[in-house]
Order: C-alpha cells, then sequence, then structure tokens
C-alpha cells in the first residue's frame, strides 16, 4: 500500500475553488471527496480483483470509478479502480465520520504513473510560466491543466453529435 497522506489545504482550496467556487462560494468545499485517499497496489489483475472484493465486503462504498472501463479512458491513459467508502467514526478508529478514495492499482500502472510524473510537473509548470504575466490565479491554471489531461474523454456519440 501507499500513502501519500491527506490532500494539502492548497490543493484542496485549488481543486474546490476551480471546479465548485463560482457555484457554491464558501460551501465549495463539501464536493471534495478525495481528503484522504491510499493507493493499494497489486502484482497483477486477478489480485486487484480480490482486493477490489475485500473493499467491497469490508466498507459501506459510496462511489466506484473504474479507469480500466472505455468511458473512463483519459490521456494519460491511466488505469485502475477508485473506491470511495464512508468511515463512520469510533468503530472504524476514527473521532468523525469522513469519506475515504481508496486507489486500487496495477504494479505496473503503478510504476508508469510515477515515471510519468516528473515530465508531466514540467508541462504543469509550463502552463504556470505561459501565464505568469497575464494576471491570472496561476493555482488555478495549474490545475485546470491537470483537470483537462485526467479527466476521462467526452463520449463518442457526443464527439460524433459536434
Amino acid at each position: 500500500a501507499y500513502n501519500p497522506g491527506i490532500k494539502s489545504r492548497t490543493s484542496a482550496y485549488r481543486k474546490a475553488l476551480v471546479l465548485y467556487g463560482a457555484s457554491e462560494g464558501p460551501r465549495m468545499f463539501r464536493h471534495l471527496m478525495d481528503l484522504s485517499r491510499v493507493c493499494v497496489v497489486f502484482e497483477d489483475c486477478e489480485s486487484l480483483r480480490r482486493g477490489l472484493e475485500d473493499v467491497l465486503a469490508d466498507f459501506p462504498v459510496l462511489d466506484i470509478r473504474n479507469y480500466y472501463h472505455s468511458s473512463c479512458n483519459n490521456v494519460l491513459g491511466i488505469k485502475g479502480i477508485e473506491v470511495l467508502v464512508a468511515l463512520k467514526g469510533e468503530d472504524d478508529g476514527v473521532p468523525f465520520p469522513f469519506v475515504c478514495e481508496i486507489r486500487l492499482e496495477e504494479l505496473c500502472y503503478f510504476r508508469a504513473r510515477n515515471l510519468a510524473q516528473p515530465h508531466l510537473d514540467k508541462i504543469y509548470e509550463g502552463f504556470r510560466v505561459a501565464y505568469e504575466d497575464s494576471g491570472k490565479d496561476l493555482d488555478g491554471i495549474e490545475y485546470i491543466a491537470k483537470y483537462a489531461l485526467h479527466r476521462p474523454g467526452d463520449p463518442h456519440g457526443l464527439r460524433l453529435f459536434r
């Protein structure tokens, strides 16, 4: 298992502001479901499937995002499964209820994602540099660049409609 730790205040603020700030104002943070997260890395897809079954059996599941499915394909080709679970409080060993993101990932994709990260960081920095004299929020620009690369593409039917 890999624990990236809780999402930093800066990252949480940036995400909430860019995605929900315009419509929600000060209540924009209530939509963030990935403040607490963990990544469990598996040797192969069969062990990942067994791990998913264990998560489904042991936790109340709020949402599942299957990045193996074609509807979730993105520009970066990220593969894995994200499961949002509710940890209810004292029974789970935490002082209050909250949502935790559990990412299930095969070792080959985990390694590839980590190898690509320095190159992605250069791309994000390039966006910051390109907009530094614009007076725009550079953190917001960087988040939009990340969002565009990570979000699933439009469905085929919508692309045809355009």
